[in-house]
């Protein structure tokens, strides 16, 4: 596991299916 806070959004997006890029954080 990555640096807390480092990676979270990257792994967020990997690990869901489709991601929506509305949804992702910026």
């Amino acid at each position: 596991i990555a640096a807390p806070g480092s990676v979270t959004a990257t792994e967020n997006c990997m690990q869901a299916p489709l991601p929506d890029p509305r949804r992702l954080p910026g």
